[in-house]
């Protein structure tokens, strides 16, 4: 597990079923037969207050309440940009990246993913 603080970034997992964030303490397993889509954003904008999280200079990890989402979990450093948002069953939750490239990357890849694995379970129940 990683520290998030000043210059750092979440640990990301890409793993078979679902994708895996976790920092200081808080984690996230978001399985990819639950999402729903996936965005980038920029800015935190609506950002109210945390619910149960963690605020340090401009690292942001935890649930916190957000416009337009209600709640979101959030796993982010305002100051790598754009952020990814993951829409899923479970919740709304954003992730930066190493950078604008590494963003764009991990949201093709979920999205990806996501839907993969939607197609093999659709051809399963069949």
């Amino acid at each position: 597990m990683a520290i998030v603080g000043r210059g750092t970034k979440p640990t990301i997992a890409e793993e078979a079923e679902r994708l895996s964030v976790s920092a200081r303490g808080y984690h996230q397993q978001i399985p990819y037969a639950s999402i729903d889509s996936v965005a980038l954003r920029h800015g935190l904008n609506g950002l109210h207050g945390r619910r149960n999280g963690l605020q340090s200079g401009n690292t942001y990890v935890g649930r916190f309440e957000m416009e337009p989402y209600g709640e979101a979990m959030l796993f982010v450093d305002a100051l790598r940009e754009p952020l990814v948002v993951i829409y899923a069953k479970e919740g709304v939750t954003l992730i930066s990246a190493e950078d604008s490239v590494g963003a764009e990357r991990l949201a093709a890849r979920t999205r990806q993913t996501a839907a993969s694995v939607r197609r093999a379970e659709f051809r399963r129940r069949d």
